[in-house]
């Protein structure tokens, strides 16, 4: 079938069954479902590319929360599991046409709810039943939640790469149906991502402790070979003085450069913890090829 014959059927259905006064209905309603989906997926976008830029534990979750709200709902609530229970570390809500992000000082332990949502994974929402909706709209502080008429609850897990490291809860005052299957998606979405981020920084923070540690490693290492050899290279260097034979003086030779070679192997490990600590310097100097040449020789 040609395309405008397409078009005019479905503008006829629509027709008989919505509105037989308006013909473009539905194209309206296909534009605002349209704009509504771009919408979406900016926001998706725009967080991803948001968290990524930050491995800062601490700003995590002000950044999170800075971006749910109003985007997803009115109020948005942050909780880490420490051990087994999810603790509340962050809220924010819209006061007036200000965001208003506030950290939890004593970290309270949160509702029966979100310890559900954490130990299941599964989304919660909760529309207009009043009895449930409490324990959701109790988890934010003050009179904020009594002085609006909530009417939703959103509980998503923030489900990482191998586990859960906790939850979100999202609040809104919308007449309405607020949080339709397509917000569940975008909210669960989202959630994965924090969860990402913050499993990018305990990786990322992980990973600077190992280095330090081989760092470290290295530089009593490379100190505590210097002494010994020093030793071994003036034992040597005497025992070439006091050489009876031309052999004995060619073995205190030999000692002598594969104590300097092991030095210089010790220089080497130090210069490699430079290159990842951004701390080496580079020289340009003058070296006696034959020399090396004849070392190798000597060795070989």
């Amino acid at each position: 079938m040609p395309p405008s014959r397409r078009f005019s059927r479905r503008v006829g259905v629509a027709l008989t069954e919505k509105n037989l006064d308006d013909p473009f209905e539905e194209l309206r309603i296909q534009d605002e479902q349209l704009s509504k989906l771009q919408s979406r997926l900016r926001f998706l976008a725009d967080t991803g590319l948001a968290l990524s830029q930050t491995l800062e534990r601490q700003a995590i979750p002000d950044l999170a929360l800075r971006l749910a709200v109003p985007t997803i709902a009115d109020c948005a609530i942050l909780h880490l599991l420490r051990g087994d229970a999810p603790q509340r570390i962050a809220w924010a809500r819209l006061e007036g046409e200000e965001l208003e992000i506030e950290r939890f000082a004593s970290q309270p332990r949160s509702s029966p709810a979100v310890h559900r949502v954490c130990d299941t994974g599964i989304t919660e929402v909760v529309c207009g039943n009043a009895q449930t909706l409490t324990e959701f709209t109790a988890l934010a502080e003050g009179s904020w939640a009594r002085d609006r008429q909530l009417n939703a609850a959103l509980a998503i897990a923030l489900q990482g790469r191998t586990q859960r490291l906790g939850a979100i809860v999202f609040l809104s005052a919308a007449p309405r149906d607020p949080f339709d299957d397509e917000v569940r998606l975008i909210a669960e979405d989202f959630g994965q991502r924090i969860a990402l981020a913050l499993e990018n920084e305990t990786l990322s923070e992980q990973n600077q402790r190992e280095v330090a540690a081989r760092e470290q490693i290295m530089a009593v290492v490379s100190h505590d070979l210097k002494s010994p050899l020093n030793a071994i290279g003036l034992s040597a260097a005497l025992i070439g003085e006091t050489a009876e034979s031309e052999q004995q003086q060619k073995n205190s030779a030999n000692i002598r450069r594969s104590a300097s070679r092991i030095e210089r192997l010790i220089h080497d490990l130090c210069d490699f913890a430079a290159i990842h600590a951004d701390a080496l310097h580079l020289e340009l100097e003058s070296v006696f090829v034959v020399g090396i040449l004849r070392e190798l020789a000597a060795t070989a």
